[in-house]
């Protein structure tokens, strides 16, 4: 399986964004690390998981903003999935 991202996010402790993806409910990939150029504009990511046996399975997709109480910025994500059977 393999799926394709991109995150806003800052180098900052107070405003910034962490992408997380699980597979049965146990976390496979965590991506806190800042966009490039502070977060507009973002490149995509292209993320491959292997499923070792055949089976159900539970996706799941996480995006976090940690953002100072004050601040007035948005932070946004996108992903697009590419499912291949």
């Amino acid at each position: 399986m393999e799926f394709k991202y991109r995150k806003e996010s800052k180098n900052s402790y107070i405003i910034n964004g962490e992408f997380k993806f699980a597979v049965n409910n146990k976390e496979v990939m965590i991506d806190y690390k800042p966009s490039p150029g502070g977060g507009s504009g973002a490149d995509w990511v292209v993320y491959r998981y292997n499923f070792t046996e055949p089976g159900m399975y539970t996706l799941l997709w996480i995006y976090t903003k940690y953002l100072d109480r004050n601040s007035t910025e948005s932070l946004t994500s996108e992903i697009e999935v590419t499912i291949k059977l």
